[in-house]
This record gives structure tokens, sequence and C-alpha cells, in this order.
């Protein structure tokens, strides 16, 4: 399975973590700095994924599952 993670805090860590111990595979992982008022959340970067976790901040939020 293709995994793309939004955010880079400890539950996005453990996550990427967790993934590659089952075999799957993290296609990305955008932080804070990749991801600026959901930015970095395009289909050129996050087309390719089969499954998409949000783990950030409460207050970016919103505009990431509007951009997801």
């Amino acid at each position: 399975m293709k995994l793309a993670i939004v955010g880079d805090g400890r539950m996005a860590r453990a996550i990427a973590a967790e993934a590659a111990t089952a075999g799957d595979e993290v296609i990305a992982m955008l932080g804070l700095d990749e991801n600026r008022e959901a930015g970095g959340i395009t289909a050129a970067r996050l087309g390719q994924a089969d499954i998409v976790c949000e783990f950030t901040a409460p207050d970016a939020v919103v505009a990431n599952l509007r951009a997801l």
C-alpha cells in the first residue's frame, strides 16, 4: 500500500515507522515547511497514494481536508 502523511509530528512519524515495518511505502510526508496553508497538497505530490493520513495542528485541519 502507498501511504501519504500530512504532518510530521510524533504520531505521523510513528505511523510512517509502522508502515515501513508492515512493508508499506510512505510516498510523501508533508511537514509545516512543505505544506503552509495546505499549499503542499497537490495531485502531483499525493496522487499515487492509496491512503492519506492527516495528523496536523487543529488550526490546519480544515484547510488540509478541503485540499485533500
